[in-house]
């Protein structure tokens, strides 16, 4: 999942320079808020690379990763995680509705229950994106 924020950063940053869009990064690292890494607490900091950790929430008195609180969930226009993940993102109440898209990476080694878990996310006018397979 690190992998995939850190190609969704460089393309914003390319989209951004190549057609004079708004960017908000405006000549450093990304202030508003339209990414999330989301990371499970147990997961170690030492774990996720720096570049990435920009992007993550972790609560400063425990060095932990933690779940935003519901509103900062809901600003954000994407978030990376984990089948498994998903369900913090399920349990922090955000609701079916909200996400557009859903896409799970590395399909074809996920079981199908694990699956389950961002689907449970879908709503009615969400697409789904099944993708990445076991050949390299």
């Amino acid at each position: 999942a690190d992998v995939i924020v850190q190609r969704l950063v460089a393309q914003a940053k390319c989209f951004a320079a190549k057609s004079g869009a708004y960017t908000p990064w405006s000549g450093k690292e990304q202030e508003g808020g339209w990414l999330l890494r989301l990371n499970h607490y147990t997961w170690a900091l030492a774990n996720v690379r720096p570049d990435v950790r920009h992007y993550t929430h972790i609560d400063t008195a425990t060095q932990l990763f933690t779940t935003p609180p519901l509103a900062d969930l809901l600003a954000v226009s994407v978030v990376v995680t984990t089948c498994g993940g998903a369900a913090m993102v399920r349990d922090a109440g955000v609701p079916r509705e909200h996400f557009s898209l859903i896409v799970i990476d590395e399909a074809a080694q996920a079981l199908e229950p694990e699956t389950l878990i961002p689907l449970a996310l879908k709503g009615p006018r969400c697409r789904v994106v099944l993708t990445g397979g076991l050949g390299g």
